[in-house]
Parts: structure tokens; C-alpha cells; sequence
């Protein structure tokens, strides 16, 4: 009887034993580096940004932002129609606040609905637990209003623990001529004068010299 008590329960060790064994590969194959006791992975990741700033402004705590401040610009009259401002940097703190490390991603970020930067993170480059450097690129603006938006995992190439904090909205008004017309925003409109015009006057009818008496 005891006999059999052990070999049941060596059985049941090798079963449970074989799961985790089994959760490892799976975890692999999701792109997951495995992590924890046995190599065994013990959650998911969770990409995020920890902060990220433009012309000083942290927009990853979202809200409107204005941009004023000719030293963070690179150039003006840039872009398709050059009438942009080329800021010099605008950057990101990439953070996997997850339990194991991530496979291959990638971040986007669109102004106003058009993408104008990609960025590339390899498997596991950034660690569970570290903050690790910041990814920079230079950004076109226009004059006035614009909406940025950030993707950290734009693919869906990662599954996660919480999926809710991988996209960032922020607005910035810019609030400088980058149009090169001497205006910030629309030039001033010229209003036509209007010319009132007076009683057009008759010159008198030349008058005869009166005959001699």
C-alpha cells in the first residue's frame, strides 16, 4: 500500500513538474525570455513610458502644452508646405513595469494622424525593474495647434499585463513663426478701405460777357 501512495505521488510530481516545463516554452514562444525559479517566467511584461519631455514639457502626463521657446528649435519653413518648426529633441524613458522581459516592439508616434517617427526595441532591451536610456528624435510642428500621439507597442507585438497605459494624446500649440511670414499664426487679415465719395460737382457754364450799352 505504501508502495503505491509513492508511486502515485512521484507521478503527480512529474505531472506538475512538466507544466511548469510546458508554461516556459509557451512563454517563449510568445517572445518572452523566460525569468524566475526554474527559468520558468513568472508573469507578463508591461511596456510603458516612465516620463518623456518636449521643449521641456513632460507629455507623457498629457493635457496641452505650449511651445514658445525659439532655443529648442532647429529650424524653421521645414516640411512639405515649409511651414513648420523642426524641434530638436522630444524623447522618451522606455519602462517594462512587468515581472519578465519583453520580446521585440515597436513604438510610433503620429502627428496629427500622420506618422512622422518609428522606434525599434529589440527583445528584452528594456530590463524588468531598470530605467534605461532615453530614445531621442527631432519632430516638425506647425504653427498653432497639433496632436501627438505615442504608441509604445503599436504592433500588438507583446502581450501584457495591463495594455491600458501603452498609449499617450498630448496637444501642443506652438507659438512661433515657423512659417517665416512674421506672424505667429495666421498673418492679419487686411481689411479694403472703402472710399465714400462726395456730390460730384458741375463747373459753371461760362458766362457771356454782357453787350455794351
Amino acid at each position: 500500500m505504501t508502495a503505491k501512495l509513492k508511486t502515485a505521488s512521484s507521478a503527480a510530481a512529474a505531472a506538475l513538474a512538466f507544466s511548469f516545463i510546458l508554461a516556459g516554452v509557451a512563454s517563449v514562444q510568445a517572445g518572452n525570455t523566460p525569468q524566475g525559479v526554474g527559468g520558468v517566467s513568472v508573469g507578463k511584461p508591461d511596456i510603458t513610458a516612465a516620463v518623456g519631455y518636449l521643449d521641456g514639457k513632460k507629455w507623457t502626463d498629457g493635457g496641452t502644452h505650449t511651445l514658445n521657446n525659439p532655443g529648442f528649435v532647429q529650424g524653421t519653413q521645414v516640411g512639405p508646405q515649409n511651414n513648420m518648426c523642426r524641434f530638436k529633441q522630444m524623447d522618451l524613458q522606455p519602462k517594462n513595469a512587468g515581472q519578465s522581459d519583453h520580446g521585440a516592439f515597436v513604438t510610433k508616434v503620429y502627428r496629427d494622424n500622420a506618422l512622422v517617427h518609428t522606434e525599434v526595441f529589440a527583445p528584452a532591451s528594456v530590463p524588468v525593474g531598470y530605467l534605461t536610456n532615453f530614445r531621442k528624435w527631432t519632430i516638425d510642428l506647425k504653427e498653432g495647434m497639433n496632436t501627438v500621439k505615442v504608441f509604445m507597442d503599436a504592433n500588438k507585438q507583446v502581450t501584457e499585463m495591463k495594455e491600458s497605459n501603452n498609449n499617450y494624446t498630448v496637444k501642443f500649440n506652438v507659438k512661433l513663426d515657423c512659417d517665416g511670414d512674421g506672424h505667429v499664426g495666421p498673418a492679419p487679415k487686411i481689411k479694403n478701405k472703402v472710399i465714400k465719395k462726395g456730390p460730384i460737382l458741375k463747373k459753371p457754364a461760362p458766362q457771356r460777357p454782357k453787350p455794351r450799352g
